[in-house]
């Protein structure tokens, strides 16, 4: 099956386009206002996308129509002065929007948006955490997912979940679970409690978020589950982070 072919370009590594079906689309306006509702067109959702950003990031956009996909395309993203950082998300955007995009020839028209909910530093960590929603023509609803940017500015890498989280024979995938549901739930991890996050969950591709010095993770479950996350202090994991990471990216908490 053939699909279009979508391509992010980096323009002076500041700037990002999309080549779509041989057509460039350059970044499209965006509202620099934080309190007024973004609208998006050919939709009927409007929602906030975040502008509090740190210093020397600014917000910008890019929309374009991918003809082959029938699939309106939009999306809101950080723009750094740091042009490994762009680069990053660029490609980090580009993944998600080939892996995701509806499939060539769909009959129904769909759209697909981006938008930011946080941008955070915790020392040179940093992440981002998009929402992508999508929504094909005749659907009963639309479709929410967090999507998570963890990047490395020193060393100009993303930072997989797998780098940060260790398993073992004693301190495995379903032990990890059991703390994380119990802790959600009020419950004591050696209470078995096995509902909730599944050690098929826990993939190298998992979305997660270290914020506040807590652990956050959007599992991206469907319809009634589609915004259930699991949070945890650091402290209550520490037996499964890294040690060199932990050291490394301050996620060590003294007792």
């Amino acid at each position: 099956m053939k699909t279009a072919k979508v391509v992010i370009i980096l323009i002076s590594m500041n700037y990002i386009l999309f080549s779509c079906n041989g057509k460039t689309v350059t970044n499209v306006p965006i509202n620099k206002n934080p309190s007024e509702v973004i609208v998006i067109p050919a939709t009927k959702i409007a929602f906030k996308t975040y502008t509090n950003l740190p210093p020397n990031f600014t917000l910008d956009s890019l929309s374009f129509q991918d003809e082959k996909s029938n699939c309106s395309v939009i999306m809101y993203f950080p723009k750094s002065n740091n042009t490994k950082v762009n680069e990053s998300i660029s490609k980090f955007l580009q993944k998600q929007y080939n892996i995701n995009k509806p499939s060539n020839g769909e009959a129904e028209k769909s759209n697909y948006q981006i938008s930011i909910l946080r941008l955070s530093i915790q020392s040179q960590l940093m992440h981002c955490l998009f929402l992508r929603n999508t929504f094909t023509s005749g659907a009963a609803h639309s479709n929410n997912e967090a999507l998570c940017w963890n990047y490395d500015t020193l060393q100009n890498k993303t930072i997989s979940f797998s780098e940060i989280i260790n398993f073992s024979k004693k301190n495995n995938k379903q032990a990890f679970c059991n703390k994380l549901n119990g802790y959600k739930n009020g419950i004591d991890s050696t209470d078995g409690y096995k509902d909730g996050l599944k050690p098929t969950d826990l993939t190298e591709n998992l979305n997660y978020a270290i914020y506040n010095n807590e652990l956050i993770i959007y599992p991206n479950y469907c319809c009634a589950n589609e915004g259930k996350h699991f949070d945890i202090n650091l402290k209550e994991i520490q037996h499964f982070i890294n040690p060199i990471a932990g050291k490394y990216y301050k996620l060590i908490i003294p007792e």
